[in-house]
C-alpha cells in the first residue's frame, strides 16, 4: 500500500481507509471487515464533481447536454477501468479466496469500483484537494489523449 501512496504523493492519516478502499466484499465477508462499497459511493460523487468542473472549465462553449455526455463518457465503467489500470490498482486489491481463484483481480467492474473507492477514501481522509493528485496524474492524461 505504501507504493500506492508514494505513486500519488499521498500519506493517509487512516491506513484503514486505504485498506477498505481496496477491499472487495468477498474479502470482507471472509474476514468480517468493511468492504469498499460505501467508499465507492462517495468516490463516484467526487469523481463526477471533479470531472464536471474540469469539463466546464475546458469547454466554455459546450452546452449542458454536451457537458453531460462528456462527463458520462469519462466516468463510465470502461473509463474507470482504464484509470485503475494506469495506477496498477488490481495489484493492491484484497480479494476473497474464491474471487481470487476465479480471476476476480482482472474483472473490469471490480477494478472500476476500486478506483472510485480509492477516490472516496482520499476524499474522506484528506478532502477534495488531495483527490486532485489522483485526478491530475491518472484521469486527465487519459482524457486528454482521447
Amino acid at each position: 500500500m505504501h507504493e500506492l501512496e508514494t505513486y500519488f504523493d499521498l500519506t493517509f492519516k487512516s491506513q484503514d481507509l486505504l485498506n477498505t478502499a481496496l477491499t472487495h466484499s468477498s474479502f470482507a465477508n471472509e474476514h468480517q471487515c468493511e468492504s469498499n462499497e460505501r467508499l465507492e459511493f462517495i468516490g463516484d460523487a467526487v469523481l463526477d464533481l471533479m470531472m464536471g468542473q474540469y469539463l466546464f472549465d475546458k469547454y466554455p462553449r459546450y452546452n449542458e447536454g454536451n457537458l453531460t455526455k462528456q462527463r458520462a463518457k469519462n466516468v463510465c465503467e470502461s473509463a474507470l477501468v482504464e484509470y485503475a489500470k494506469k495506477c496498477y490498482l488490481k495489484k493492491y486489491l484484497r480479494l476473497g479466496k474464491g474471487e481470487e481463484k476465479s480471476g476476480g483481480r482482472h474483472r473490469v467492474a471490480l477494478q472500476a469500483d476500486a478506483f472510485e473507492a480509492l477516490i472516496g477514501a482520499v476524499y474522506m481522509d484528506q478532502g477534495l484537494e488531495s483527490c486532485y493528485k489522483i485526478f491530475n496524474k491518472v484521469v486527465i492524461p487519459l482524457v486528454e489523449d482521447d
